[in-house]
């Protein structure tokens, strides 16, 4: 308990101690911060005041290429003009964006670029272009000249205002920085002595807290000398029961092996079984090929006797078409014959005609009649053949059905083969597992008894180190 609550102490010190530094880590930054941000304002100002400074030598700026020009009349010069002018303008709206500015100077600024200096600009711009003539150039230079005195006293004016603001802002900083940097000193003096007196206190309070556990610790290694001594009893003990543990599982590893192998020799099986139901699944596959392959023809038979069937029906028609030509043939001959008899003499060579065609007649009708008959056989003989065909084509569509429920029950003993084949495998590579497992609780149990041996042998040094811990806690007291 001491010793937690000395930890709890040491803890508790270091974490006061971490965030005195985070502390002071962060005023050391936010000092610098302020110093950068303070500076930063300084340069602001004085860059400020270097523009102001830039401004006011712009005017006389523009001035002196004009004057220039109006003597020398060199083009040069007009460049310098144009240069000049834009450089004025430039710095014109740079300064009277300035936030220091007051309203009234800024309109005095304004009133200076747009008024004097802009028709100074405007003046050189006619010189240049020749709008003025070269002899009244020298008077318009002068002119120009005045503005330029004039529009410089307005500027003076407000740079004597703006630069009183700005060095009242810059003894506004420097003022501000002293007191920060005073208060950030104080700040960090004051977290290093709370860091000193918590250090001190942490010592103190270490110091009795060490002088109780050392009384403590004498108190408990007599215990502790007790205590192995009953420890050495118990490790023997122990180390008999993981011998006898470790031959126990030596028998169960040897039974995992033997699961293993008949495992593997079911996986092998498994493995055949789904190679036959393939084979079964590709022959019925065929065999559906070759039976749709023959329901095809057959169905092409079938419309051809359909077809054969059809034209019987039409010769039938034809035959009684001259069947009736044929009745009417043999009334006409009769009636040829009657003629003739009534002719008397003459009608005799007509009465000969008539007789044959009359016999002709009877024996087409006798021939049809032969045709009708065999026509009607072939008729009632292709109804037959489209009945079977047809029952053929049922027939050969029922074994299609069965063959492909044949192939589809093929495929699901497939999977299901493939599924054994799978599960049989996951249970060879548990099985090898749990061996490799035996194997190593077998090794982890011989290291545990070899462990409780050397155990037995450390309680031996426990003992001396014990009565060693006893002498300390003894000379450890009398120091503090």
């Amino acid at each position: 308990m001491a010793v937690t609550n000395l930890r709890k102490r040491a803890n508790r010190n270091v974490w006061i101690s971490l965030l005195m530094l985070l502390v002071l880590i962060g005023t050391v930054l936010f000092a610098a911060k302020k110093v950068n941000d303070n500076f930063a304002s300084l340069k602001g100002i004085y860059a400020e005041q270097i523009e102001l400074e830039r401004f006011r030598a712009s005017l006389t700026s523009v001035l002196a290429p004009l004057n220039d020009f109006s003597l020398t009349g060199n083009t040069a010069d007009a460049d310098r003009l144009d240069e000049r002018s834009a450089e004025f303008n430039r710095l014109f709206k740079k300064l009277s964006a300035s936030p220091n500015l007051t309203p009234d100077e800024t309109k005095e600024l304004r009133e200076v670029s747009e008024l004097l200096m802009g028709e100074v600009i405007s003046m050189g711009a006619n010189v240049v272009s020749g709008k003025i003539p070269a002899e009244q150039a020298k008077n318009v230079t002068v002119v120009a000249q005045n503005l330029v005195f004039v529009a410089q006293k307005k500027v003076d004016l407000v740079a004597r205002g703006l630069n009183g603001r700005l060095d009242g802002l810059v003894e506004s900083k420097q003022n501000e920085l002293k007191v920060f940097a005073v208060s950030a000193l104080g700040v960090m003096l004051g977290l290093v002595l709370i860091m000193m007196i918590s250090g001190r206190y942490f010592v103190s309070t270490s110091t009795e807290m060490i002088t109780g556990v050392a009384h403590r610790v004498t108190g408990t290694s007599e215990e502790i000398l007790n205590a192995v001594d009953q420890q050495s009893v118990a490790s023997a003990v122990q180390a008999k029961a993981v011998v006898q543990v470790t031959s126990e599982m030596e028998d169960l590893s040897e039974s995992s092996r033997q699961v293993a192998k008949t495992s593997k020799d079911v996986e092998r099986i498994a493995e055949v079984t789904r190679g036959a139901a393939s084979e079964g699944k590709q022959a019925v596959l065929d065999a559906i090929r070759y039976m749709e392959l023959i329901r095809v023809e057959v169905n092409d038979i079938a419309e051809k006797v359909t077809f054969a069937g059809e034209k019987a029906a039409q010769i039938t028609e034809s035959i009684g078409s001259i069947q009736e030509i044929a009745e009417e043939t043999h009334l006409l001959a009769l009636n040829a014959s009657i003629e003739s008899a009534a002719a008397g003499e003459f009608g005799k060579r007509f009465a000969v005609v008539a007789g044959e065609v009359r016999r002709l007649s009877e024996r087409v009708r006798d021939f049809t009649s032969e045709i009708q008959s065999v026509v009607d056989d072939v008729h009632h003989s292709s109804q037959e053949s489209i009945a079977v065909t047809r029952k053929g084509l049922d027939e050969v569509g029922k074994g299609v059905g069965v063959a492909r429920h044949a192939g589809e029950v093929l495929e699901r003993l497939q999977k299901m083969s493939e599924k054994t084949s799978q599960a049989v495998r996951h249970i060879s590579q548990a099985t090898s597992r749990h061996d490799e497992s035996n194997t190593q609780f077998i090794d982890t149990m011989r290291q545990i008894s070899q462990l409780l041996n050397d155990s037995s042998e450390q309680m031996k040094a426990t003992r001396e180190s014990a009565t060693r811990l006893n002498d300390v806690a003894e000379e450890l007291r009398t120091m503090v």
